[in-house]
């Protein structure tokens, strides 16, 4: 009968191993899984989080260049309304100094162009 006992207790005490190894590596396989699906969704809220602040940084840059280009173009019709009269002198008188430095520069050409003239002239007739 002890014997019959000892084989019971041995078969018991084995089963209860079996299931606590098994319950042990259930637990290891399920939270590996879990670590995997974390990592995941991790990965997932990552790309989320950055796709939407490269949405809106796009964004804020698009409002404020537009914003810009309004403060631009106001500033630039206010100061061409108060400079009107003095650009247009700027222009009369840049205009009249193109033709006076183009006339001033033909004639330096030509005053170069004579003594050359004059040079080989000599050169020749000696």
């Amino acid at each position: 009968m002890r014997r019959l006992q000892d084989r019971l207790f041995t078969i018991v005490i084995s089963s209860w191993g079996i299931i606590v190894a098994i319950v042990v590596t259930l637990i290891g396989v399920n939270a590996l899984n879990n670590i995997r699906v974390y990592n995941r969704d991790i990965q997932a809220v990552h790309d989320e989080l950055k796709k939407n602040v490269g949405e809106a940084r796009n964004a804020l840059v698009k409002d404020h260049n537009t914003a810009i280009g309004e403060k631009f173009k106001e500033l630039e019709k206010e100061l061409l309304a108060e400079n009107k009269k003095e650009l247009a002198g700027f222009r009369q008188d840049m205009n009249k100094d193109k033709s006076d430095g183009f006339a001033y520069t033909l004639g330096y050409v030509a005053d170069i162009r004579f003594p050359v003239e004059r040079l080989n002239l000599q050169y020749v007739l000696h």
